[in-house]
């Protein structure tokens, strides 16, 4: 009867154990699964954020920007780099929805400020390396005023670079950034339902703008078209 005693709790410690083991392995392969999705998501996060990226017109950042530089100065006002920016934004928003076509092919991402387009951003950096661009030297300069950042053009826009319609929307959106203060032009853009969508995403500051989501009416096959069309237009050589 002894013996039967411990051959029973020897049977059970090892049923015991085993269930032990077989829970260890499903809990390490459950882990590694969840390990597999979340780096099969960032696979499918990068090249979702690929193909739905523009290659952008540099050429026509550097002009339009300095386009809208020489307006504001024309008007006696100094253009600090976030109204500079917001306004590249809601040019290449303009043009797209009357003419379905952006100004620059910039990608944006979300800021507390607004709207940001990355590749005029980084032109706005004052490390940016112009030789990139086929710019011999920077061709405006920065200038750091209590807590905004003034930009100054070196020179007139070129503008052989910028269509008719390009300035009409260049226009029109200086003249709303020129009408609107700081926190006014920062509540006007959180509106922006590609913004709201970015922002909402759960990710907040940094989050990149569906461009899908940038026309006020949506046409997905329009995009699409942009899209490849940004990747394989003919880049004219710097003047």
């Amino acid at each position: 009867m002894q013996k039967n005693n411990l051959m029973s709790m020897f049977n059970s410690r090892t049923t015991t154990g085993g269930q032990q083991i077989k829970k260890a392995i499903s809990s390490f392969l459950l882990a590694i699964s969840g390990w597999f999705e979340k780096i099969a998501g960032m696979i499918h996060s990068t090249e979702s954020d690929e193909l739905l990226s523009y290659v952008p017109k540099q050429d026509k950042i550097v002009e339009g920007a300095l386009l809208l530089l020489e307006k504001a100065a024309e008007a006696g006002q100094a253009l600090p780099a976030e109204k500079l920016i917001t306004a590249m934004f809601l040019a290449d928003k303009g043009h797209l929805d009357a003419y379905a076509r952006p100004v620059f092919f910039d990608n944006y991402i979300a800021t507390r400020s607004g709207p940001e387009g990355v590749a005029a951003t980084q032109m706005l950096d004052s490390n940016y390396d112009w030789s990139s661009s086929g710019e011999a030297t920077s061709p405006w300069t920065i200038e750091h005023k209590d807590d905004l950042i003034v930009v100054r053009s070196s020179r007139a826009p070129n503008m052989r670079r910028l269509s008719e319609t390009d300035v009409e929307a260049l226009e029109s959106a200086l003249a709303i950034v020129s009408n609107l203060d700081r926190e006014q032009l920062r509540l006007f853009t959180h509106r922006d339902q590609a913004f709201l969508a970015a922002w909402n995403d759960g990710k907040g500051v940094g989050s990149r703008l569906d461009p899908r989501l940038i026309p006020d009416t949506r046409d997905d096959e329009m995009i699409d078209d942009l899209l490849y069309a940004s990747r394989h237009a003919f880049v004219a050589p710097s003047r």
